[in-house]
């Protein structure tokens, strides 16, 4: 299915931009113009295509998709624990901070806002079909 792909395609994005998230500004300042980048998107469109979403939104979804990987990228790098020192006047930071606030929240993260842009994509799908 197209959802399990397009979720793999996130994935596999995401391994690659944090293994070096120190590039990700770099990348994100330049035009596309390599043929492996530019590669990488054609099969981000054909999944959006195969989706059913309609090609004026396909850049739109494109930039969706790049913000989230190349942001988990660069959280990727980001100590554990993030939050430090957190007074008790601040009881719900603190208390969820001391509970899950470990190396696994980075992939939970990334995995929780893949399946919001994942149903994104179906909900404007449905309406396309819908009119």
């Amino acid at each position: 299915r197209w959802e399990e792909r397009l979720a793999l395609w996130a994935q596999e994005y995401r391994r690659a931009t944090a293994a070096a998230p120190w590039l990700v500004p770099l990348m994100a300042g330049q035009p596309v113009e390599d043929r492996l980048t530019q590669e990488l998107y054609e099969v981000l469109f054909q999944l959006l295509r195969q989706a059913g979403l309609p090609e004026a939104d396909w850049t739109s979804a494109a930039t969706m998709f790049d913000v989230i990987v190349l942001g988990s990228a660069v959280d990727a790098a980001s100590p554990v624990p993030l939050w430090r020192s957190v007074p008790p006047e601040l009881p719900l930071l603190a208390g969820a901070v001391a509970r899950y606030d470990t190396e696994e929240r980075k992939l939970q993260g990334f995995s929780m806002a893949v399946r919001a842009a994942v149903a994104m994509v179906c909900s404007c799908t449905d309406s396309a079909a819908a009119e």
